[in-house]
């Protein structure tokens, strides 16, 4: 019986590229968050600790505005799997549905952090 892999590496590059297109669309990771919504679940959820410009508000809070999207998508379905542990934000993801996460993510990811080097 030939594998999905097989399959897939054998086929025609029409077919390979259709294949890859319905895959990678279907993937939860893949697919791009609401940015205004998120914005809105922002408000409710996340502006305490990472303020709506996604800088930590406290010493000990991560700055996330301009973090790459895929990264806090990640991130936060880790802290909800129990993959990565925080006391806080183990318990905020898990309340947190996927939709929410790739909003969020889509929201913060989306904000333009500058940076000044020292000297400069």
């Amino acid at each position: 019986m030939k594998r999905v892999a097989d399959f897939i590496c054998t086929a025609p590059a029409a077919l390979r590229a259709v294949l890859a297109v319905t895959l990678l669309g279907s993937c939860g990771v893949c697919t791009a968050g609401d940015v205004e919504v998120g914005r809105m679940k922002a408000e409710m959820v996340c502006q305490t600790c990472h303020g709506m410009n996604g800088r930590g508000t406290q010493a000990m809070v991560a700055n996330i505005g301009g973090q790459q999207e895929e990264y806090l998508v990640k991130q936060l379905t880790d802290f909800k799997a129990g993959r990565r542990q925080h006391p806080q934000m183990s318990i905020i993801a898990g309340m947190l549905s996927s939709d929410d996460i790739a909003n969020v993510a889509a929201w913060y990811s989306r904000i333009v952090a500058t940076f000044e080097v020292p000297g400069d």
